[in-house]
């Protein structure tokens, strides 16, 4: 997302500015690339943070053919 965001002309230095680019309706993010970003970023405090622990099983179909593909087809990776 900072790349598509970058290629945009915006340049976020932090989380928080990261975020509100995305959910800004001038950069275009769809709602479901949005949503996907937020839960993916949820995650990501639930692991570092809250020493969260995750189903394998979940982790492939949920997180990276769910969330991660929705955001990833979205960019271009």
């Amino acid at each position: 997302m900072q790349g598509y965001l970058l290629n945009l002309g915006c340049d976020p230095r932090t989380h928080v500015q990261r975020g509100n680019e995305i959910a800004d309706p001038k950069n275009h993010v769809p709602p479901d690339v949005y949503r996907a970003y937020q839960a993916l970023k949820q995650l990501s405090e639930k692991a570092r943070y809250r020493l969260g622990t995750f189903d394998p099983v979940q982790v492939q179909q949920s997180i990276i053919d769910g969330k991660l593909k929705t955001i990833t087809d979205f960019v271009g990776l």
